[in-house]
């Protein structure tokens, strides 16, 4: 076997010397801990490798630095979505002379505040009593009535979108689409 230098070596210890510490401590408890002593070992662990060795390692390492965060970020994601909200659309009902709307939404998922209500497609249409800041219990439904303001009567031509929050204060952005009746999927907008 052929022992290479290669000129990453003197830099390598630096980057295994916390290893070592970390080892050496829990091995002796903190007793005799010696720094210099283990800066040796680190070097002489260094010396006695090959280049193939160092940079199958080196390789090794680097492919850890890349895949742990994306691990982590989709393990975060699939936790935040396991104890996300779950609005549904339970109803929407227009009066027969269109002057008001009956919008009723059911709450299958874990509590939320509703923090904005917006119509997408029509500017003449209120909410009468608008649910903004109010939790959404668990397993309970809630009606907003909407009322025509000009002389176009309502219809199911525009899209009601509502903002709220979970309990760690992650901010979804939800969809009701009120022509086919159906609720889209919640987007999470900010995580913390």
């Amino acid at each position: 076997m052929v022992r290479v230098s290669i000129p990453l070596s003197p830099y390598l210890p630096i980057f295994l010397f916390p290893i070592f510490v970390i080892t050496n401590c829990y091995y002796n408890n903190m007793e005799s801990v010696n720094i210099h002593t283990i800066w040796e070992q680190v070097q002489t662990f260094v010396q006695n490798r090959t280049s193939t060795e160092l940079a199958i390692g080196g390789g090794f390492f680097a492919l850890l630095l890349i895949f742990v965060p994306l691990v982590s970020r989709g393990q975060r994601r699939r936790r935040l979505r396991k104890f996300a909200p779950n609005i549904g659309l339970e109803s929407f009902q227009i009066s027969p002379l269109g002057r008001d709307a009956f919008f009723k939404i059911h709450n299958h998922g874990e509590v939320a505040t509703l923090t904005s209500i917006f119509i997408r497609g029509r500017r003449d249409i209120l909410f009468k009593n608008a649910f903004v800041g109010h939790e959404l219990q668990r397993d309970k439904s809630y009606s907003i009535l909407l009322e025509a303001t000009a002389k176009e009567r309502i219809e199911n031509n525009f899209t009601i979108e509502i903002s709220y929050l979970d309990q760690k204060s992650n901010v979804y952005k939800q969809a009701f689409d009120l022509n086919h009746k159906t609720a889209k999927q919640p987007k999470l907008v900010r995580a913390r």
